[in-house]
């Protein structure tokens, strides 16, 4: 393992990053597919036959997830409203959907992603963070006990290529019920908080920010995951500036949200539904939380400063967004 970049990631305040002196947009560079998929147990003469080749021309990245934050009352507004000394765990699976260019259109390999017959490999994250809030409307985050991201590769029609010596060859697409479809593939790059807060601005929605400065390490043995970045003019860009990972996501209270799955692979107690709002939940490990769901997508831009902040950012960030929840 090595780390290879630290990492501030700025959700839902696009505005505020865009408007920086300097700011170059991310939106060509390269996902090490093949790497990852041989790091996963494919041999490299079956990557072709499986459809599997690097990424180019990346720019956004589109994700579907399902979280759930439980909350500890700290004494102020009551069990059930967010106030200040509140603190609270925030469960969350992510699915990478798909990817786009500059410019829109599809770049989405024909054979990624789940839910279809004859796909092949995926990108998943689990992440599971905690924080305190500093009033009803701020927050700090002060732990991140997982954020990794996982790459599954393999044959899902070929019963045949399932695991042997160890090693899983056959891919599994993800299933927000059972979320061990979410780390059966093989872990290419995880994370350490260095820092991290925001604000929440809506009654319900979560209408705020969140920020994150977040230590990367890359988990492909000898290689790298986001690689060949390039700028506006198709020449190699130098990275070597603040980096910042922008969302843009849906994010809803759900009463769908198979909370149980999620409590299951996190080890936690949800405690019982108790609506209105829908999503919301009392008893359990928490005196109340939130089941929440959404879809977005994510883009990367660059902020030069005099720093030695190299590259990365990922979809697992968007679901942290659906935390901010106030009744």
């Amino acid at each position: 393992m090595k780390v290879i970049s630290t990492l501030c990631v700025t959700l839902l305040a696009s505005s505020i990053c865009l408007q920086s002196e300097g700011a170059i947009e991310l939106n060509n560079y390269t996902l090490n597919f093949t790497a990852a998929a041989v790091a996963d147990g494919v041999a490299p003469g079956d990557l072709a036959s499986l459809g599997i080749s690097n990424l180019t021309n990346v720019d956004e990245w589109g994700f579907e997830a399902r979280s759930f934050i439980g909350f500890t009352d700290g004494g102020v507004g009551g069990a059930g409203v967010i106030s200040a000394g509140d603190t609270f765990k925030d469960y969350i699976a992510v699915q990478v959907t798909g990817f786009e260019p500059a410019g829109g259109g599809n770049i989405t390999p024909l054979r990624y992603g789940g839910g279809v017959a004859g796909k092949t490999h995926e990108l998943t994250a689990l992440v599971e963070i905690s924080g305190v809030q500093l009033t009803n409307n701020t927050y700090a985050i002060t732990g991140l006990s997982r954020f990794d991201i996982y790459f599954d590769a393999g044959d899902s029609t070929d019963p045949s290529l399932g695991p042997t010596g160890g090693v899983d060859y056959a891919y599994t697409p993800a299933d927000f019920s059972n979320l061990n479809t979410f780390d059966d593939g093989t872990l290419v790059e995880s994370a350490g908080l260095v820092a991290g807060g925001g604000n929440n601005s809506g009654p319900v929605l979560p209408n705020g920010t969140i920020s994150l400065v977040l230590t990367l390490i890359d988990q492909i043995v000898g290689d790298t995951f986001e690689i060949d970045f390039l700028d506006q003019n198709g020449s190699p860009l130098a990275i070597g500036g603040l980096h910042l990972g922008l969302a843009d996501a849906n994010n809803l209270l759900d009463n769908t949200t198979l909370v149980s799955a999620i409590a299951t692979k996190f080890g936690f107690n949800p405690g019982v539904a108790n609506s209105p709002p829908p999503g919301l939940y009392v008893g359990g490990d928490f005196d109340f939380g939130f089941a929440s769901s959404s879809e977005g997508s994510l883009n990367k831009v660059l902020i030069p400063e005099p720093t030695t902040f190299l590259v990365w950012s990922v979809l697992a960030m968007t679901a942290l967004s659906a935390r901010r929840h106030r009744v």
